[in-house]
């Protein structure tokens, strides 16, 4: 009787709910690791910034393709399996990332290193939703909380390791082992009921009347379903441009801080530059509803992107002073916009 008692809370809502979050933990491990160690990658490969930053728009790909696959997937096998199968590809490559000296063989690997990562984003959002329904507000939040965490303690861990071994290698190891756990707890668990287990005769296709035959109230209806479309439109490119920025600004922040000579490699790491905007991040969604006003919102990542703008994009060499802000940065200066830029994205994710 005790371990049939026992049996739902182990596989309970709240059970698959840690699951998810700590998946995006590992997640954001994985992802906030590629800027600590961007300039190890270009020794290991023997090529300039300006050269490997190509692995940015290879991962970007990978990512925008297993986004695409994998809510596919998800419609269509059960959930855990999929998003299990996720995190074992982001622990193998990120095995493989050090022992590679290729540029073009680590971008392809980092093409899949994104498609893993884009599977485990989407199933993580999805399968939660499927699991709280309308009251997956907060779980959102707490979600997405995760992921700023991991990718805060990405950069220490980098650091650390960089700072006992000489190298990188072993912190990619290290987060490699750390994405394993969450695997087989997920395994363990049975898939919320979605679209695959939905039964055909749910899904039935009404005949669809003329608009002059529907009721008046339906009719307003479809005229705020078309005005709503331009909005919609708006919305995503909006978030087209902004995750293209963050990206950005993510990834090239501590490249951007040790070619300004506001710290060392090890030290930029240990002082947590690129966690700061994971910390804003998680910051951020802890009270989501604070900022209502998009004015308010758009203002806070306007101003950062000002201040910071430079660092985005740049080959992180000498030539990139000359086209950064027109004052030189400070060390505080650079944390505290990384913050707000965290911060403002926070706010903007479980909007």
């Amino acid at each position: 009787m005790d371990t049939e008692t026992a049996q739902p809370k182990n596989t309970g809502p709240m059970a698959k709910t840690i699951g998810y979050c700590v998946a995006f933990v590992a997640l954001g491990l994985v992802m906030a690791s590629l800027g600590p160690t961007l300039t190890g990658l270009a020794e290991h490969t023997r090529t300039h910034l300006s050269e490997i930053s190509v692995l940015f728009t290879a991962r970007a790909l990978g990512y925008l393709i297993g986004s695409f696959q994998g809510g596919r997937l998800y419609d269509r096998v059960p959930g855990h399996p999929v998003m299990a199968a996720g995190l074992l590809v982001m622990a193998a490559t990120m095995a493989l990332v050090p022992a590679i000296s290729w540029l073009w063989l680590l971008a392809a690997v980092l093409l899949v290193l994104g498609a893993a990562e884009g599977t485990v984003d989407v199933g993580g959002n999805t399968l939660l939703v499927w699991v709280h329904g309308h009251q997956v507000g907060p779980f959102m939040n707490g979600l997405h909380f995760f992921f700023g965490l991991g990718a805060f303690l990405a950069p220490i861990i980098v650091a650390q390791a960089v700072l006992v071994s000489g190298d990188i290698a072993w912190a990619y190891w290290a987060l490699a082992l750390l994405v394993l756990p969450v695997t087989a707890w997920l395994l363990r668990l049975p898939s919320p009921a979605g679209q695959v287990n939905r039964p055909s005769t749910e899904i039935t296709a009404q005949p669809a009347l003329p608009l002059e035959r529907l009721p008046s109230g339906n009719s307003r209806q479809i005229g705020r379903t078309a005005r709503g479309r331009p909005l919609a439109a708006l919305i995503v490119s909006f978030f087209f441009l902004y995750a293209g920025a963050e990206a950005s600004f993510g990834g090239w922040i501590f490249s951007y801080a040790v070619a300004m000579d506001l710290s060392s490699e090890a030290a930029a790491a240990t002082r947590n530059m690129k966690g700061s905007p994971s910390t804003g991040v998680s910051c951020g969604h802890c009270r989501p509803t604070q900022i209502r006003s998009p004015k308010r919102m758009n203002g806070s990542s306007t101003l950062n992107q000002l201040m910071c703008s430079g660092g985005r994009g740049s080959s992180a060499s000498a030539r990139s002073r000359s086209v950064c802000v027109p004052f030189h940065p400070s060390r505080k200066m650079v944390r505290r916009a990384a913050t707000t830029q965290g911060i403002s994205s926070g706010r903007k994710k479980p909007t």
